[in-house]
């Protein structure tokens, strides 16, 4: 889960504006919206999967390094996995999709996207607070949940340069 990873997509409509109006107003502006998106992920497994079918991910034991987990509980399948293991669990998401051969398709690949020169320059110039990031990383147990350390610390290796100690 890299640290911006839904949260690009909230934030790009407004970003082009951003854009135009300089850097300094895009990093005051991206900087003041980083509250806002901090319990989005963390909170979606109780307020659609355990609210709607009465499943706490949680309760269950995640295999962190096979990268999935299926769950059964009153007539329910459950299959949740890392996007970052998805090629390398092919086999165990076609069994449970009931299909024989699943094609991979990288389709959401932002650089790859109409806007990718905006977002490469977002990644240039975004600065992260320290608190923010420290929030996803340092003792988030639903972080801990699905990710060792070892994949924390490569997401992390990731935004080291844009992870600001002076905002926040």
């Amino acid at each position: 889960m890299p640290v911006l990873h839904r949260n690009f997509q909230k934030i790009y409509d407004s970003f082009l504006d951003l854009i135009l109006r300089g850097s300094t107003y895009t990093k005051e502006r991206l900087g003041m919206s980083m509250p806002w998106t901090w319990n989005d992920e963390f909170e979606w497994f109780d307020e659609q999967i355990k609210q709607h079918l009465d499943i706490d991910v949680f309760q269950y034991p995640f295999d962190r390094e096979k990268g999935y987990i299926q769950i059964e509980k009153d007539g329910i399948s459950l299959f949740l996995f890392k996007v970052e293991k998805m090629e390398c669990i092919l086999d165990e998401i076609s069994r449970f999709a009931g299909v024989s051969d699943l094609p991979v398709k990288n389709a959401n690949v932002a650089a790859q996207k109409w806007y990718g020169l905006a977002y490469k320059q977002f990644r240039r110039e975004v600065r992260l607070p320290k608190s923010y990031v420290d929030h996803y990383y340092s003792g988030n147990s639903k972080m801990d949940y699905f990710y060792t350390q070892e994949e924390k610390e490569e997401f992390l290796q990731k935004w080291k340069d844009n992870i600001d100690d002076d905002i926040g």
